[in-house]
């Protein structure tokens, strides 16, 4: 179905409010700052972007973020589109998985809310993990001749790091505008990418290893005098291992784009038109994917226990070994999440617009002529400056006098309720009224204003 048929269905009640030739109030939308749009459909007869102006299209529903819906499509419809300021984003993604959505301060677009800020980020992980007890001075485990101390544990693991949240995907987005006004520096952006995925969570931090436990001490031989050792010291025993720390968690997949359907005049859409010239940047390839978490460091290693005190006639006991730390200890080293996904691309065509629909009234109406003045001039009188007065002129427009001995002469100013031009009139032009009228640029022509004036 062609595009214009969908537009002039779903928006058509829109449409007629502001584009119905007898009650139309062919009203004009200045966009500056950020303007937040529930509608699925925006119409204006024009629609002026001031250098930063961000047109957003918002989802609608309660407080509670999980009633918002968006519009299954949004439209942009209008006569006339006209740009001042703004600046093509380089970057064919210009919302960062890192930033997005500050690209387009104090720039020109049409997008939608969630473009304008990433997925939720993955919660980081809390403190480290569980480490193991340390075992106090006194604490000892008769392990036969000489109780020695009891090996310290080693720390938990590190927990993986939470993943980022997938992007949305946009919703489609339609553009019908008859006519675009801009410099030539001056440019607008239609972003209706995916969002960008969450940054995935930091991993854990892995748990400390636990002190070992000391020999068995204050012991000493039980003979005197005694011959060799009747009871040895502890060794002390070994420390934990510290946990390893958890990796980052992945970020979030970006979320996939919408098609972009622009609709126009055939020369508008042309290769060489101007939807496909300087003035416009369509961003619609899918949104990055969020990056990945940072990952935990290893926990602390345990340290070796003293051994027990050497009696009169033993042997020394052994200082209990520290324990390894967790890998990594290096914050370069660790261990970051896999960044997300990218989001699926997606179409950007371009249409003529329909006619013998609702987009026939779109086209300005006709100029018409309310006053001429002065209303007479003399024969003889050259370059006679004239006011002509009425709605709906626009550059280029020109002025006719019906009849031989009166010549108007090319406009010096237009607005759009006021002509400027002179009347040349011969020496020899009949004195009688004559009628003037004003056509526009492609050929609208105002009624003629009857007898609006008089050779004298």
């Amino acid at each position: 179905m062609p595009k214009t048929d969908q537009i002039c269905t779903d928006c058509l009640a829109k449409i007629n409010a502001v584009f119905n030739a007898a009650t139309g109030t062919r009203v004009v939308e200045l966009i500056s700052g950020q303007r937040l749009v529930t509608d699925c459909c925006f119409v204006a007869d024009e629609i002026h972007f001031t250098g930063n102006s961000q047109l957003v299209f918002a989802p609608t529903g309660g407080r509670d973020p999980r009633e918002h819906r968006y519009c299954k499509e949004y439209f942009v419809v209008c006569r006339k589109i006209v740009i001042q300021g703004g600046r093509d984003a380089k970057d064919p993604t210009p919302c960062s998985a890192d930033d997005p959505g500050q690209m387009y301060s104090g720039n020109n677009v049409i997008t939608w809310l969630d473009r304008l800020k990433s997925a939720a980020d993955g919660p980081d992980q809390g403190q480290a993990a569980a480490g193991n007890p340390d075992f106090q001075p006194d604490d000892y485990q008769d392990q036969g001749q000489g109780d020695d101390g009891k090996d310290g544990g080693n720390g938990a693991n590190g927990n993986l790091g939470n993943p980022g949240s997938n992007g949305t995907s946009a919703p489609p987005f339609s553009l019908l505008a008859l006519e675009v006004e801009a410099g030539p520096g001056d440019h607008l952006t239609i972003d209706f990418d995916g969002q960008n995925g969450g940054k995935g969570g930091k991993g854990q931090k892995g748990g400390r290893g636990g002190h070992g436990m000391q020999g068995r001490k204050l012991e000493s031989d039980t003979s005197w005098p005694g011959e060799g050792c009747d009871r040895a010291p502890g060794n002390g025993g070994d420390g934990g291992n510290g946990g390893d720390g958890g990796d980052g968690g992945p970020g979030g997949r970006g979320g996939s784009a919408a098609p972009i359907v622009v609709v126009s005049t055939p020369s508008n859409i042309a290769g060489s038109g101007v939807f496909l010239g300087t003035h416009f940047s369509y961003v619609n390839d899918g949104g990055d994917g969020g990056k990945g978490g940072k990952g935990g460091l290893g926990g602390k290693e345990g340290q070796g226990a003293q051994p027990g005190n050497k009696t009169q006639l033993c042997n020394d006991a052994l200082h209990g070994t520290d324990g390894q730390k967790g890998d990594p200890q290096d914050i370069n080293l660790t261990v970051d999440g896999p960044a997300g996904g990218h989001g699926l691309g997606a179409s950007l065509t371009f249409e003529p617009v329909k006619t013998g629909t609702c987009a026939d009234q779109i086209p300005l109406p006709p100029p018409t002529i309310t006053n001429v003045s002065p209303a007479t001039g003399a024969q003889g009188t050259m370059g006679l400056a004239m006011t002509i007065t009425g709605t709906g002129f626009i550059l280029g427009a020109t002025v006719d006098v019906t009849g031989t001995g009166v010549t108007a002469n090319p406009p010096s100013a237009v607005t759009g309720t006021q002509i400027n031009c002179t009347f040349d009139i011969g020496n020899l032009a009949a004195k009688t009224g004559r009628n003037v009228t004003v056509k526009n640029p492609g050929g609208a022509t105002s009624a003629p204003l009857v007898n609006g004036f008089t050779v004298t």
